[in-house]
C-alpha cells in the first residue's frame, strides 16, 4: 500500500552534513523509537487508551504533510471524541482497537490505519479462526472469496448471509468502519471481513455460516475453525506460491503480465527482460497488463515497465508536497530523511510545506525489447498507490489503452507510510507523510477512470468470467 519516491539527497546534504557540528550530527543520527515486541495486552484501562489515542492524534499532525486532505480536521475530532466517550472503562483490547481503528479511519485515507495486533499475534501463536477468504465486493455485499476448510465446500462467490448469528450487514459495517480509504469503494475494498468476525465474536472451535451460492438457494454449512498453517497447506494444495508479476500467452495470441505488486525491483527487470524477449519472439496481438490486484510499493518499477512498452514521454507525479518533521529527522536521521523527503524538506524549519518537483514529462529509457504494438491496462477498484500512479500516467499521456473500472483511490494520492506503536495498547499504526500532486488536473476526489468501462462482479468471477479482457477481445476483434 506504500507508494515510494526515492529520492537522490545529492551534494547540498553532504555538505551540510560536513559543515555541521558535533551537536547537530547527534540531533540527526538516527533514534529510531524502540518496538515492543511482546504480545498486546488483554484489557487497558482508561487512562492508558486515551493516552494511546492522542498518541495517535499527535503523530498525524507530527509527520502528515496533510492529514486531512481527504477528510477534514472536525470529522477527525469528532471521532476522536467518540472514542474517547467510548473508552471511559476498562475494556478488552479488541474492544479499543474497535474505537482507535475508527478514530483512523475517519481521516479516509487508505494509507491510514492501525492493525488489530491482537489478532495477528492470536493468529502467530497458533490460534484458530474461520478458514474462509472472505471480501466486500463494490456494493456492500459479504463474498467468499475461497474456502480453505477441508470439508465444506462451500463454493467460490458465495453471498454469506450470516456468521455465528451476525448477519453479513453487521459484520461488514465493523470491516468497513474501521478501514481506512478516501473513497466508501475503497473502504470495501480494503475491508478485513475475518478481522472484524474475530473482534465482534471472539475464537470460536466451529462457525455456523449461512451463505448462498451464486444462483442457488440459502445454505448452512458447519465449518470447522483452523489455524493459519492449516489454511496454508490447504490454499498451497490448488494455487501457486504467491509472485508479484507472471507472464502467459493466453490461446488468442494476447501476453498477459499480472503486475500485482510494485516490489523487488532488481527482480522485476529480469523479469521484464524474459518476458520481452519471449514477447518479441511470439509477437503477440496486444499485450494486457493487469493491475487490478496491485497494491502499490515503489512507483520506480512502473518507470522499467514502460521502457518496454511505448517511447512517449510522461510523469507519474508531477509534484511531491512534503511538510517538514522533526520527529522524522530525529527518527530516521539526516541522510534517511533526505533521501525520503527531499533537500527542500530536510533544511526546512519543522512545519513548513515545501513541494519538490519530480521532473518534466521525459521519454523513457531506449530498450531494444520495446513492444510497439497496442498495450491495454485492467485498472479496477484495488488499484492502489503505485499502481494507481502507474494508470495516472497511461491516462494522463496516452501510453495505453484503460479497461475496467475506476480506481477507488483519487488521482490527488497520499503516499509514503510512516509506521510506529501505539505506547500501551501496543496496536500497530500507520499514517501517511507525502501528497502526490498529478501533472493535469483532475475532478476533485475522482480516481483514474478507464477508457473502457467493464466491471468485474464477484458473480463473473465465480464462473470462471473476466469481462475487462472480453472487452479487449472485442476491440482487438
Amino acid at each position: 500500500m506504500r507508494r515510494s519516491h526515492f529520492l537522490i539527497a545529492g551534494g547540498a546534504v553532504a555538505g551540510a552534513i560536513g559543515l555541521a557540528s558535533a551537536a547537530t550530527m547527534t540531533v540527526y543520527a538516527p533514534h529510531p523509537p524502540p518496538v515492543d515486541d511482546r504480545p498486546p495486552p488483554d484489557h487497558l484501562e482508561p487512562d492508558a487508551m486515551r493516552a494511546d489515542l492522542r498518541a495517535f492524534a499527535r503523530t498525524v499532525v507530527e509527520v502528515g504533510t496533510a492529514p486531512f486532505a481527504t477528510s477534514s480536521q472536525a470529522q477527525f475530532d469528532a471521532a476522536r471524541a467518540a472514542a474517547e466517550a467510548a473508552c471511559s472503562t476498562r475494556l478488552p483490547v479488541a474492544q479499543f482497537w474497535r474505537h482507535a481503528a475508527r478514530m483512523a479511519a475517519a481521516l479516509n485515507d487508505g494509507h491510514v490505519g492501525i492493525e488489530p495486533t491482537f489478532f495477528v499475534s492470536y493468529v502467530q501463536r497458533g490460534g484458530r479462526i474461520l478458514p474462509l477468504e472472505l471480501t466486500v465486493d463494490a456494493d456492500g455485499a459479504l463474498i467468499a472469496a475461497r474456502d480453505l476448510s477441508a470439508e465444506s465446500g462451500l463454493p467460490r462467490g458465495s453471498q454469506i448471509v450470516a456468521i455465528n448469528g451476525l448477519s453479513a450487514e453487521s459484520i461488514v459495517a465493523e470491516a468497513v468502519a474501521v478501514s481506512g480509504g478516501q473513497r466508501l469503494v475503497l473502504r470495501r475494498a480494503f475491508a478485513r471481513p475475518l478481522r472484524a468476525v474475530f473482534a465482534l465474536d471472539g475464537p470460536r472451535d466451529r462457525y455456523d455460516v449461512t451463505y448462498r451460492a451464486p444462483g442457488g438457494e440459502e445454505r448452512v454449512a458447519r465449518i470447522a475453525a483452523a489455524t493459519a498453517d492449516d489454511m496454508q497447506k490447504r490454499r498451497s494444495a490448488f494455487e501457486r506460491v504467491r509472485v508479484p508479476y507472471r507472464f502467459s500467452m493466453l490461446s488468442d495470441g494476447i501476453a498477459r503480465i499480472d503486475y500485482d505488486s510494485c516490489e523487488d525491483k532488481p527482480r522485476f527487470e529480469k523479469f521484464l527482460a524474459e518476458t520481452f524477449t519471449q514477447i518479441q519472439a511470439k509477437r503477440p496481438r496486444a499485450v494486457v497488463v493487469d493491475l487490478r490486484r496491485n497494491g502499490g510499493g515503489a512507483s520506480s518499477l512502473n518507470d522499467e515497465l514502460f521502457a518496454y512498452v511505448t517511447d512517449r514521454p510522461y510523469e507519474q507525479y508531477h509534484v511531491m508536497r512534503v511538510r517538514a518533521s522533526a520527529r522524522l529527522k530525529h527518527e530516521l536521521g539526516i541522510i534517511a530523511y533526505a533521501s525520503k523527503y527531499g533537500p527542500l524538506a530536510t533544511f526546512a524549519p519543522s512545519g513548513m510545506v515545501t513541494d519538490l518537483s519530480l521532473g518534466r514529462p521525459s521519454r523513457p529509457r531506449a530498450v531494444s525489447l520495446r513492444y510497439d504494438g497496442p498495450v491495454y491496462y485492467l485498472i479496477g477498484t484495488r488499484t492502489f498507490s503505485s499502481a494507481l500512479s502507474c494508470a495516472l500516467a497511461v491516462k494522463d499521456f496516452g501510453l495505453g489503452t484503460l479497461v475496467g473500472e475506476e480506481t477507488g483511490e483519487p488521482a490527488l494520492s497520499t503516499g509514503e507510510t510512516y509506521s510506529f506503536q501505539l505506547p500501551n495498547s501496543r496496536l500497530n499504526a500507520w499514517v501517511t507523510t507525502k501528497l502526490f500532486l498529478p501533472s493535469k488536473p483532475h475532478p476533485n476526489g475522482e480516481g483514474v477512470v478507464p477508457d473502457i468501462h467493464a466491471p468485474t462482479t464477484p458473480h463473473d468471477l465465480a464462473q470462471g468470467r473476466d469481462p475487462g479482457l472480453e472487452a479487449i477481445r472485442k476491440r482487438l476483434a
